[in-house]
């Protein structure tokens, strides 16, 4: 771990386990800014300049409150926040938002020893009664990339249904940027198209990813099957616009007393040379096998 700049930012923190590396920034957030394969491309996006008022998107990786609500999911982040080493993990907490009176921490881990970044999203009830609300965990990612999701799965004979997908009243079902494979749902991202689009899904393989140019980035989760999600139980969801592709994931819905804390962890796995076309057999072929070596 070490300390760095990242763009007009002072005040970050470079951690690398020799294959993958990412820059977190302390002078706001907490956000993760940069993930990529050492000396390789960043696989996040930046979005400098967008926002509305002074809720800024920045880019990068971020911690959020589901259900999402206006103005209570738009609490600005962007002050510095209070940094913490320890054992090779890097913590990062906000202050106490103002109106919600969450607070927000975001821990990372990531060792040599290991194949994977470990990040530990965790929220706070500070205020004064209990308050319903779940760990949610969203991923800008670069432009023209492939976002995915693998469909609900379960037994073939069950008479039973294996999981909703979900809807937002936006959402197009003809968008030329959807892509309907038989094993997942793919995004490709258009910065032509402004329009918005978004899916949901109880997604109990507990994974979902992004590709580019060869990059592939899978972030991996405990998907709990008998918990309430919100959204009509989406535990993952996929967003574009002209600006961004977001890869988000989402926790079960908690009461959470005053005092009490959730957290909500993901494990993001990088890997090069994956061949993606948007095709059921480039997906087969050259996707799933990366999939099956994480955990």
């Amino acid at each position: 771990m070490e300390k760095t700049t990242f763009g007009s930012w002072k005040n970050c923190y470079r951690m690398t386990n020799g294959e993958m590396e990412l820059v977190a920034v302390a002078d706001l957030g907490p956000r993760v800014m940069r993930l990529a394969r050492v000396g390789g491309p960043n696989m996040f996006g930046e979005v400098p300049g967008a926002g509305e008022g002074d809720w800024k998107l920045y880019g990068g990786h971020r911690l959020w409150h589901a259900p999402e609500g206006l103005p209570r999911s738009y609490e600005p982040d962007n002050d510095p926040v209070e940094v913490e080493t320890a054992d090779g993990a890097l913590r990062l907490t906000q202050k106490t938002e103002p109106n919600t009176h969450i607070q927000k921490r975001i821990e990372i881990s990531l060792r040599e020893d290991d194949k994977c970044a470990t990040l530990r999203h965790t929220l706070w009830n500070r205020g004064m009664w209990p308050v319903t609300l779940a760990p949610w965990c969203l991923t800008i990612m670069q432009k023209e990339g492939y976002s995915f999701c693998p469909w609900p799965s379960g037994e073939f004979t069950s008479l039973q249904p294996c999981g909703p997908v979900v809807m937002w009243p936006y959402t197009d079902m003809n968008d030329t940027r959807m892509i309907v494979l038989r094993s997942a749902l793919v995004f490709h991202q258009d910065p032509k198209l402004s329009r918005r689009l978004k899916l949901g899904f109880a997604c109990n393989e507990g994974w979902a990813g992004w590709t580019k140019g060869g990059d592939l980035f899978i972030k991996r989760f405990d998907h709990a099957p008998d918990a309430m999600y919100p959204d009509f139980g989406c535990s993952v969801e996929l967003f574009c616009n002209d600006l961004i592709a977001e890869v988000e994931t989402v926790a079960p819905l908690t009461l959470l007393e005053p005092g009490e804390s959730v957290t909500h962890v993901e494990r993001w796995y990088v890997f090069s040379g994956v061949d993606f076309d948007g095709t059921q057999e480039k997906f087969e072929k050259n996707i799933l096998p990366c999939v099956k070596g994480t955990r």
